[in-house]
């Protein structure tokens, strides 16, 4: 694939569009260097201003790293698989039903974990505090967090006594899993996470239902203002 010049509308993102592609066919690899601000704009026929907003956009995203008096590199621990991967979770967080999804848990979660910090046993105590023993073990694991997250959730349902919030939450189990990867993926939330899903674990420990709500609220509504924040700064 040759770099070609592309038109003068929605130039910035275009460009964007044309380097992912130049990476997906190997014209550039992980760890090249790219050509300079200038070359690059002189190339496609933009100016430097497109070019370093294309480029800041890349780095957002992780694919480009630009070091001090050297110059942009593609991010060197990049694969083809793990790029598409990628790519296809950062639609997924594009996609305007993912904060539909969120806006909706947070209706629903909110008093679900406000019945399971009334109706808990120490059984299921010891189901969520097993989920956050997983959740700490595969922290670095983006894949395998996103699994447990989702999970700890759905046993809230379960543990609310209610069976008609355990349908519902069962019935959106893969599109719940979907969002989880791609906000795993993506963001770096799993830390912060983690330490909600402890908090909401104590609030439902101590049988505090308005602390479990508030809780649960909190975390929600971060990871729905990460989202909204990373948006503004990916226009893909």
């Amino acid at each position: 694939m040759e770099i070609v010049k592309i038109k003068k509308d929605n130039l910035s993102m275009k460009l964007t569009n044309q380097i992912l592609e130049l990476i997906k066919s190997d014209v550039f690899k992980p760890g090249d260097k790219i050509p300079s601000i200038k070359q690059l704009s002189e190339k496609m026929a933009v100016g430097q201003g497109t070019t370093r907003e294309a480029l800041k956009q890349l780095q957002v995203l992780g694919i480009v790293k630009t070091i001090h008096g050297r110059g942009s590199y593609i991010t060197s621990d990049i694969k083809n698989n793990s790029f598409s991967d990628y790519m296809s979770h950062l639609l997924v967080l594009k996609e305007p039903s993912i904060l539909f999804l969120i806006e909706a848990r947070k209706i629903i979660e909110i008093g679900t974990v406000q019945l399971a910090a009334k109706r808990a046993v120490k059984r299921d105590i010891k189901i969520l505090e097993k989920i956050i023993n997983r959740m700490e073990k595969n922290i670095e694991k983006p894949e395998l967090f996103a699994k447990e997250n989702t999970d700890f959730h759905v046993t809230i349902a379960q543990i609310s006594k209610n069976y008609l919030l355990s349908i519902f939450f069962n019935t959106i189990y893969e599109i719940f899993l979907k969002e989880q990867k791609a906000v795993a993926a993506v963001l770096d939330l799993e830390s912060e996470s983690l330490d909600y899903h402890k908090r909401i674990l104590n609030a439902i420990k101590e049988r505090n239902s308005n602390n479990a709500g508030k809780e649960m609220d909190a975390h929600l509504t971060t990871v729905e203002n990460r989202i909204k924040d990373f948006l503004k700064k990916v226009r893909i």
